[in-house]
């Protein structure tokens, strides 16, 4: 389970042992941060000692996450807090180091766009050069397993799903689709920005690296493939129309169908995009960039559903409330704790062997409040789940004037 910056920083003592409604307990779980900048050192300090107490009394493994961002200075900082971290976890209880997160996503770019442009060639490199995100995961894992006296703790950089899917959509179709991981030049206009995620992998295997993971996050609630019923066309990929004959704004089954589920390969959006993630993984093991290495794992980063919906929700599914009821919440976490990580592929390829739900409390991603949490706040004890929340949602009968505004 992933621990969000309201549970860790907001209610450090309060972190889930049992998943929600089971009497299971939490065994892996992925800490996004080991500071928070706005914290004095005594409330750092406190918190790091709830959650390293929490861990060792629940006898739990982690993904301990660290920064890579456009502020050299910054990750610095950000570094220093999670090596105090890592320390005083100790090698039982350090499943892995992740160094960046979501670095395919622009959301960490800031500035003008010559300064972004800047920053993402720094990170990922240029012209195939090796970049600063390169160089921090080798002297970061190196320090990591000097300092635990762990010579195979696993690394890895964790990438959304968009890694898989290069160049897919209608703007700026490339032949290349399906082939290889995202490499791109720097291209706004065309939602190209530099990332260049076959180089790295090129670079970090190449280096003599044996125990990286594959760690992606899949969000189905953000598919951009996702339509209210009867709204997309025929299309390769389908493209959102509003105006066709039998499109229903405010229905969304099919949709929902596709991001509930885990049992097929065709329509279940997390196995489509898991599988097309061993397919590139295969392909590039199959390579001479994999000096030797025949295979990795593969986790699932961050999965989950929220309820309502994120304020910033970019995509189509807006005009259904359907979509982010806490009765699709319901059926979501439902699914997810009955699967048993079977991709039901045709194809060879292995299932996931970890999967990180996202997440404990509703918390803000850059500012925006999201809902994904199973629990609502600190203030809360109880899960946001209820018996009523297994019947079907109940919809307004109009659509709110905002959204077409």
């Amino acid at each position: 389970m992933c621990i969000d910056d309201e549970s860790l920083f907001g209610c450090p003592e309060k972190l889930l042992q049992n998943w929600p409604h089971t009497e299971e307990p939490v065994q892996y779980v992925r800490l996004f941060k080991a500071f928070r900048p706005e914290d004095s050192e005594e409330v750092t300090t406190r918190t790091r000692e709830s959650f390293v107490q929490y861990v060792k009394a629940n006898k739990i493994k982690v993904l301990v996450g660290s920064q890579i961002t456009c502020n050299e200075e910054e990750d610095k900082k950000d570094w220093g807090y999670v090596q105090l971290m890592i320390k005083a976890l100790g090698k039982e209880h350090v499943l892995a180091l992740a160094v960046g997160n979501e670095l395919d996503q622009p959301n960490y770019l800031s500035g003008s766009d010559a300064e972004k442009k800047q920053c993402a060639e720094r990170i990922w490199g240029k012209d195939q050069a090796a970049g600063y995100l390169f160089h921090k995961t080798v002297e970061r894992i190196r320090w990591a397993r000097e300092t635990l006296g762990n010579p195979e703790l696993q690394v890895t950089s964790v990438v959304t799903g968009s890694v898989v899917w290069v160049n897919t959509d209608q703007w700026n179709p490339n032949p290349d689709v399906g082939t290889h991981f995202q490499e791109e030049d720097w291209n706004p206009v065309k939602y190209m920005h530099g990332v260049k995620f076959q180089s790295y992998l090129n670079q970090v295997f190449s280096s003599g690296e044996k125990n990286f993971v594959f760690v992606m996050n899949f969000y189905p609630i953000f598919d951009p493939g996702l339509f209210p019923d009867g709204c997309g066309t025929d299309a390769n990929p389908p493209i959102f129309d509003p105006q066709l004959p039998g499109c229903e704004l405010t229905q969304c089954k099919d949709a929902m169908a596709a991001a509930n589920c885990y049992d097929n390969e065709w329509n279940c959006k997390t196995n489509v995009n898991a599988i097309q993630a061993r397919k590139l993984m295969n392909k590039f093991f199959a390579s001479e960039a994999a000096m030797g290495v025949k295979d990795a794992p593969l986790w699932i980063g961050e999965l989950g559903w929220s309820a309502p919906m994120p304020d910033a929700y970019p995509g189509l599914m807006a005009t259904c409330e359907d979509f982010f009821s806490k009765n699709m919440l319901y059926s979501n976490y439902k699914n997810f704790l009955e699967w048993d990580l079977d991709l039901h592929s045709s194809e060879p390829v292995d299932p996931p062997e970890m999967v990180f739900y996202f997440t404990m409390r509703d918390s803000l991603n850059f500012g925006n409040q999201e809902h994904f949490g199973l629990v609502e706040s600190c203030t809360t004890t109880s899960c946001k789940l209820t018996q009523d929340d297994t019947q079907p949602h109940v919809r307004s009968t109009t659509l709110p004037a905002s959204l077409f505004v």
